[in-house]
């Protein structure tokens, strides 16, 4: 699955749950995933913004995401 493609899947998870944003990552690229410490990822939001986090470890995505959860409240 190329990138557009998984932001599309991502886009369409969106309006299908009706939520604000969406993580859209694949699990099954070598340095990425579940049996690893980085992660490949698009942040995908409602108000079509689109963030990419390029192999990053799981601990920086993990705050980034945060740090967007908090802006969504604002």
């Amino acid at each position: 699955m190329s990138n557009e493609q998984l932001v599309q899947k991502g886009k369409a998870s969106l309006e299908e749950h009706k939520i604000d944003m969406v993580i859209a990552n694949l699990v099954d690229k070598p340095g990425q995933g579940f049996a690893s410490k980085t992660n490949d990822v698009f942040i995908v939001k409602r108000d079509g913004s689109v963030r990419h986090l390029s192999l990053e470890t799981k601990r920086f995505i993990s705050k980034i995401i945060f740090d967007e959860l908090l802006n969504l409240s604002t």
